[in-house]
């Protein structure tokens, strides 16, 4: 999935999330051992990058460590607990205001659209609407 990345979007920021951190399975053995994995698989990736002026850039998260005291490469929450949630936030929104692109002009129409998904959201309980319905007011 790095390479897929790489191809249609090079030089972006990823966060890898790791879910379902609440779980009796996600101890700090287990993170340890999953960051050790993904780090593996980053510098494989890298290193077969054809230019490292176009490389993905794993952004880390800053609240974990490994036994080399470098971060973790990935941001491990929990939906149920609200655990790690905050932060990852925090740490997209920083990261996409930090983004050459992000004062790019975009149209008005999806500012309408994306009001209109939010007072739908209120109004429904769950806040889900079906495809059909979107395109029809868009």
């Amino acid at each position: 999935w790095l390479s897929s990345i790489q191809s249609r979007c090079p030089c972006s920021s990823v966060f890898i999330v790791i879910t379902h951190c609440e779980g009796k399975r996600c101890n700090e053995s287990f993170l340890l051992q999953t960051n050790s994995k993904i780090s593996r698989i980053i510098r494989a990736h890298s290193s077969l990058a054809q230019s490292k002026d176009e490389l993905i850039s794993v952004v880390p998260c800053p609240g974990f460590l490994d036994a080399s005291q470098e971060k973790f490469v990935f941001w491990p929450v929990s939906c149920t607990k609200g655990f790690g949630i905050d932060a990852l936030r925090d740490q997209i929104l920083e990261t996409a205001t930090g983004n050459p692109y992000s004062n790019e002009k975009i149209p008005f129409l999806y500012f309408q659209l994306l009001k209109w998904i939010e007072e739908k959201k209120r109004d429904m309980s769950p806040p889900i609407i079906s495809r059909n319905d979107l395109l029809a007011s868009a």
